[in-house]
């Protein structure tokens, strides 16, 4: 069963007209016909209904055109993007990582894997630990970045294409009386806690999402800024005022808050959220990095 005969099965199924389909592939109407006639005499069935005037998918034709129709599309995708990438130089892509995930950081490992066999170019990740993240963007040194991206982003220029969300929760510590409520609400609770602002690497786009999600209900936090480099150091947590608001995804790289010392809340608020995304600057890229972030975003979103 030839591909360019199914081909022409879908183009004829969706504008039901010998006649334009016939010239849209060069074809004249009656090697069409014969086409169409070898489909359904392989397949045991009539495809289409068609007098002088009128051609209509048969029942068994919609059937079978829903069943081919994504991989059709499919397959042309990828002979387009083959084309595109044929005869193109080798390209190198520096990303900035500005987020400290285990779970991403493995996915990561797979993506560079998979990335290089594909396109026979090199990807570097690099931790980016400078405070203002997106200057590495503007000087040059990243490409792209990893990071927990706020409108901060959209106003320095920049496109964002989200990869996934993950909650807020508020690490306290045990003897706190927060601990032994159901949830830590940023309306009702924030002005009688300190939060925890950690100078790590990894965490300045993480305040950055806080400060957003704390404007949207006019509410300015009080924080103490933390000396620890890493988010698993909770001895910082050392007052029973002081809450760490982080990303549940994290939580894995602190294997020991499963004991009575610390508690983790929900948060209460729905937008109570860190929104991991690829950010790159979209208007000066050039086409192999559009499609690098295309297929980050597709093999990196959480399942």
């Amino acid at each position: 069963m030839r591909i360019s005969y199914l081909q022409e099965f879908t183009d004829l199924a969706t504008s039901l007209s010998f006649t334009k389909v016939a010239a849209a592939r060069h074809l004249s109407r009656s090697s069409l016909s014969k086409h169409i006639a070898t489909l359904e005499e392989q397949l045991g069935c009539q495809l289409f209904l068609r007098d002088t005037n009128n051609v209509e998918l048969t029942p068994d034709g919609r059937v079978f055109y829903e069943a081919i129709s994504p991989s059709l599309s499919e397959l042309d995708e990828a002979i387009t993007t083959f084309k595109s990438r044929r005869g193109r130089r080798a390209e190198s892509y520096t990303v900035g990582v500005c987020v400290s995930d285990s779970t991403l950081l493995r996915r990561l490992a797979d993506f560079k894997t998979s990335y290089e066999k594909m396109n026979h170019g090199s990807l570097v990740f690099k931790s980016v630990v400078e405070k203002d993240y997106l200057s590495t963007l503007e000087n040059g040194s990243v490409d792209a970045l990893l990071v927990y991206a706020t409108k901060k982003v959209t106003e320095r220029g920049f496109t964002a294409v989200p990869l996934f969300r993950t909650p807020m929760v508020a690490i306290v510590t045990g003897k706190k009386p927060l601990a032994k409520r159901e949830c830590f609400s940023i309306q009702d609770d924030s002005h009688d806690v300190r939060l925890v602002r950690l100078n790590g690497p990894f965490f300045s786009a993480g305040w950055d999402t806080i400060e957003s999600v704390f404007q949207n209900y006019d509410v300015k936090p009080r924080f103490v800024y933390s000396m620890a480099a890493d988010p698993s150091e909770l001895a910082f947590i050392n007052t029973l005022d002081d809450v760490l608001l982080y990303p549940e995804s994290g939580l894995r790289n602190i294997p020991f808050l499963t004991t009575e010392e610390f508690a983790v809340l929900p948060v209460r608020e729905q937008d109570a959220c860190f929104t991991l995304s690829v950010v790159y600057d979209a208007g000066r890229s050039n086409p192999g990095l559009h499609e690098l972030v295309q297929e980050a975003s597709k093999s990196l979103k959480k399942d």
